[in-house]
């Protein structure tokens, strides 16, 4: 997005549409390394949307959909609301990685949490 501005202009005007950008990839789950989506918990179709959004890019021909947890099956409803309902036959799933991710909780208890990384190609 190019934004042009007169130089006699309100610098701030400049700089909040440039927060509004960024707070809008925020809400929609994008980050700045733009073929990631991680999923969390946000409304579901937000991140469907995001996934649409970086696909329908040129030069993106494929996106990692990241999750851990209890959000695992929101990442996989989403790879499939995308592969079934918006872009039938465009994309199909390239790789599917599981793992797992040790941490500290807030009882200070060693905790491990699944992972899993699903990356989506263009066909």
């Amino acid at each position: 997005m190019l934004v042009l501005f007169k130089i006699d202009r309100d610098y701030n005007s400049a700089i909040n549409i440039l927060k509004l950008v960024y707070k809008a990839k925020e809400v929609i789950g994008m980050t700045e390394d733009e073929s990631v989506v991680y999923i969390g918990g946000k409304p579901f179709i937000n991140y469907v949307n995001a996934v649409l959004i970086q696909l329908s890019k040129n030069g993106v021909n494929n996106v990692v959909v990241k999750s851990r947890g209890k959000f695992i099956s929101k990442a996989v409803d989403v790879v499939e609301v995308v592969r079934q309902r918006f872009l039938q036959g465009k994309v199909d799933i390239h790789s599917i990685k599981t793992n797992s991710e040790e941490f500290m909780n807030k009882e200070n208890k060693n905790t491990r949490v699944s992972t899993i990384d699903i990356d989506l190609i263009t066909v």
